[in-house]
């Protein structure tokens, strides 16, 4: 009903506006086609549970079974009738920075070069030459990509005909996907860039679609606002698709926090008994698991010159971790430019 009132006033609209006859013959040929599409729509979710559970067929078997005591409940269908909360995320560590990590980090700066800023007249050549303790928030800028498995959830309905049995639910399905990054190392994200770094791969992470956020840690502020990624993701190869039912208004939030039970049968395969809504069903993306750090697609910048170096391997990280530690703690800083000062290095 809602889509035949909105043709009508788009049908209304055509002739009121203002504009030649050329014109609104083309406007009109396009609501046909518009029609046209809306109603194949239509067509489609006829064909869908709902006809199917109002058929006589489908009545007679849900009385046949109510009679006789035999008609199935959704709790009849999981292994475990309650919800299940995903496991918390774990708090923000703050990783440890070694001597030997100082002195490897130091011997590391001596052998890579910066690259030319021809804005400024303050070059540094090598990154050696920097000195660390000037170091800010803000002065480093860091681009990466992560590779993950977005986590999609799609409403629909569970119908089984030979039992009369019909109920709201859902699938959990992944898409593989490439999430880029571009941002200064500033006080509000410091702590997901370290944490990315210093993992690698997080088996599971939150999302939010609001702000557009990966949260990594338990922390408020240990999560990374990224860029949009390509939506068009192949399905993951690595995230088994799963049925719920809801239960509980907390399971119709598009959350992975809270998740319905799962449908179970022996026989009776979730994917063949499961209805999507066509029109209505998506309900955006509630997680992201797998989450891994694409190394060779680093690049580091600080203060607008670019750091020489491709790193390849997880081991040279700690490299990164000493140098973005140091722009904001002050006594790493100060331990790096001595060991540089240092005649013994």
């Amino acid at each position: 009903m809602k889509k035949i009132i909105f043709l009508l006033l788009l049908l209304l609209l055509i002739f009121i506006i203002d504009v030649s006859l050329l014109f609104k013959a083309i406007l009109l040929v396009l609501l046909v086609i518009l029609s046209f599409i809306v109603l194949v729509f239509n067509e489609i979710e006829k064909s869908s549970w709902k006809t199917r559970a109002d058929s006589p067929s489908f009545k007679q078997t849900e009385k046949h079974h109510r009679k006789s005591g035999t008609l199935k409940t959704w709790e009849d269908f999981t292994k475990n009738p309650e919800a299940t909360k995903s496991p918390p995320l774990e708090q923000y560590i703050e990783p440890t920075i070694t001597k030997k990590m100082v002195s490897d980090f130091v011997l590391f700066a001596k052998k890579i070069k910066l690259s030319a800023n021809e804005d400024s007249a303050l070059t540094i050549k090598k990154l050696s030459d920097l000195d660390f303790q000037s170091l800010d928030w803000g002065d480093i800028n860091l681009e990466f990509q992560l590779n993950a498995d977005v986590i999609n959830k799609w409403w629909g309905d569970i119908t089984i005909e030979e039992y009369g049995f019909t109920n709201t639910a859902y699938t959990l399905y992944g898409e593989e996907i490439t999430i880029p990054f571009e941002g200064a190392l500033e006080q509000d994200n410091y702590k997901g860039i370290i944490t990315i770094l210093d993992k690698n791969f997080l088996a599971s992470c939150g999302y939010s679609d609001q702000h557009n956020t990966i949260k990594l840690a338990s922390d408020k502020d240990c999560c990374l606002e990224i860029e949009e990624w390509d939506t068009d993701g192949e399905f993951s190869q690595s995230v088994e698709d799963s049925y719920h039912f809801y239960h509980g208004p907390e399971t119709f939030e598009p959350s992975l926090d809270i998740i319905g039970p799962e449908f179970y049968h022996d026989k009776i395969s979730a994917s063949e008994v499961f209805e999507p809504s066509p029109m209505e069903g998506n309900l955006g993306y509630v997680g992201i698991k797998n989450l891994e750090l694409d190394i060779p697609s680093i690049e580091v910048s600080i203060n607008d010159q670019k750091i020489d170096y491709i790193f390849t391997d997880k081991n040279e990280l700690k490299h990164l971790l000493v140098l973005l530690i140091s722009s904001y703690d002050k006594e790493i800083a100060k331990l790096v430019d001595q060991k540089l000062n240092s005649k013994a290095t």
